[in-house]
């Protein structure tokens, strides 16, 4: 800090009394202030990183012990019981309306779909999305549904398990799509639903 004296020759100065001003900021802390905040700022993301990957190491963890142990046989009879239990592929709106009132009355059906969905996979968003809906919803139901209900179809883009998938799908642990990316893809998914049960039924004949 510098202190500047008033002016002897110039009245107004004296006036104005003592000026402090504040030196410069050399360029070089400059440069030294923004590296330092960009370590921090790349440390931050590391350690979330780090986080991540720890909780799936965990969840990994357990998949090898259950496997070790023998339950893993175990998991995949629940998980097929759990199919017949809902009846999946879903036929028809009255099978949706079943299935949407387990899920949201009963607990233990919510956690049975959570564990049926998490074992869809894909190499990327677009196919564990559709890989979820193909599993959940049958062409044929495809065909009477749609987001909004246009043209006389039945509104799904509000339902119980549209709202689930999108929850699991949405989660950055699990499936880390937006929701923005999520209604495209679900959307697109309905709106084919008739051309792909026409293939389907081309295939039958």
């Amino acid at each position: 800090m510098t202190i500047t004296k008033p002016s002897q020759q110039n009245p107004d100065e004296n006036q104005r009394g003592i000026i402090i001003t504040e030196p410069a900021q050399n360029s070089e802390e400059k440069s030294l202030t923004q590296k330092l905040q960009e370590v921090m700022e790349n440390l931050n993301r590391v350690e979330k990183k780090v986080d991540w990957l720890s909780k799936h190491q965990m969840g990994i963890d357990i998949k090898i012990t259950d496997m070790m142990e023998g339950n893993d046989g175990n998991q995949r009879q629940t998980c097929q019981e759990a199919l017949t239990e809902f009846g999946f592929p879903l036929k028809t709106i009255d099978e949706m309306s079943v299935c949407e009132i387990k899920i949201k009355t009963d607990e233990k059906a919510k956690r049975d779909f959570s564990k049926i969905i998490s074992k869809i996979g894909g190499r990327n968003k677009a196919e564990i999305i559709n890989g979820i809906l193909k599993k959940v919803f049958s062409n044929q139901l495809a065909t009477v549904c749609s987001w909004k209900g246009q043209k006389e179809n039945h509104a799904v883009g509000e339902s119980v398990i549209i709202a689930s998938i999108k929850e699991f799908v949405c989660d950055p642990e699990t499936g880390a799509a937006t929701e923005a990316e999520f209604k495209t893809i679900a959307m697109n998914f309905f709106r084919f639903g008739r051309q792909r049960f026409e293939r389907e039924l081309l295939k039958d004949v």
